[in-house]
């Protein structure tokens, strides 16, 4: 039997059906989980803004980078 030795995950999937299910039960119970977190509701406009500045912040550097290109004549 594997004793007091650490075991790490691997060996017990690797090991015999017998000690993985005694290393299964020297388990301490799973802590449970935390609550859910609330979802906070944003109104139109403050999406509406969250979608000006993610444009903005894609488009103008776009923007000033189409500029510096030379055109092709």
């Amino acid at each position: 039997m594997l004793d007091d030795l650490p075991l790490s995950p691997e060996l017990v999937l690797v090991s015999p059906p017998q000690e993985a299910a005694w290393a299964r039960a020297q388990l301490p119970d799973a802590p449970p989980p935390p609550p859910p977190t609330p979802r906070s509701n944003l109104n139109r406009g403050e999406i509406a803004a969250v979608y000006a500045v993610s444009l903005a912040v894609t488009l103008v550097p776009l923007a000033l980078t189409l500029l510096t290109v030379p055109a092709r004549h």
